[in-house]
């Protein structure tokens, strides 16, 4: 796993792991605590899978999660709760289509917010990261009202975490039309000091690792066209400088 591509580690890491499960190896305390040796994408995929070993129970999915050091159990939560809201694995793949998850989203959404809301702490902020993928879905992308949505968190933290993972879903459901989408980053309310930097740069840094070669110009055209204020910030993430750090220090400001 650590020799994988960045580019390519979320859905190589999903499906490494996948096939551990397969193999009929049970992903008990010692194998969550030592597979992943700290790596983000690699506990959100035991997550994903940890909620298909308990039989779609997510408080136990969540409670086996929590045998991971702290700052690594949210990359395992918010996989239990994508798979939850997805059934990536909890359907047959070879059924899996978009509009199948479509319906699905459409009819859950409400289901999906309740769930959210019954949990506290780290499980509420995983929930509303990821819930931020139907709405999405359910809103066709249209930044007003997903961002709306996300203003319905009970908590500051659950808000903070849905807004940010939605603009990266939005822009990668919208084709990277980040010409388009930018005025997004001022639609953050006044008690989250930090999206609209984060937002930039979330955009500039998916842009940048996702769009094929012949649109990387695109990008550093992108991060001049921003307020002057991110733009150095911009031009970093284009450079290799993490995100995010920058991101995970600020988030909860």
């Amino acid at each position: 796993m650590r020799k994988i591509d960045c580019d390519c580690k979320w859905g190589a890491i999903h499906g490494i792991v996948e096939q551990y499960v397969a193999a009929n190896k049970k992903l008990d305390a010692e194998t969550i605590k030592s597979l992943c040796v700290g790596e983000g994408a690699c506990n959100h995929g035991i997550g994903h899978m940890l909620l298909v070993q308990t039989n779609n129970d997510v408080p136990k999915a969540l409670a086996d999660c929590k045998v991971l050091k702290i700052q690594e159990q949210h990359m395992c939560m918010t996989g239990v709760f994508m798979e939850r809201m997805t059934l990536q694995n909890l359907v047959d793949k070879e059924n899996d289509t978009r509009s199948r998850r479509m319906k699905y989203w459409q009819n859950r959404l409400p289901e999906f917010e309740k769930l959210c809301e019954s949990f506290t702490g780290g499980g509420h902020s995983a929930c509303w990261e990821e819930i931020s993928r139907p709405v999405v879905g359910v809103f066709n992308g249209d930044p007003e009202k997903v961002l709306a949505f996300c203003n319905r968190s009970s908590t500051q933290e659950g808000a903070n975490y849905c807004r940010r993972r939605a603009v990266s879903e939005i822009i990668s459901s919208r084709k990277f039309d980040m010409m388009g989408l930018k005025y997004m980053c001022e639609l953050g309310p006044a008690n989250d000091s930090t999206f609209s930097r984060d937002c930039y740069l979330r955009i500039a840094n998916l842009a940048q690792v996702s769009l094929p070669n012949n649109r990387k110009n695109e990008v550093s055209e992108y991060c001049q066209s921003i307020p002057r204020i991110y733009i150095k910030a911009c031009n970093d993430v284009l450079s290799g400088a993490s995100l995010s750090e920058s991101i995970d220090r600020n988030l909860l400001n």
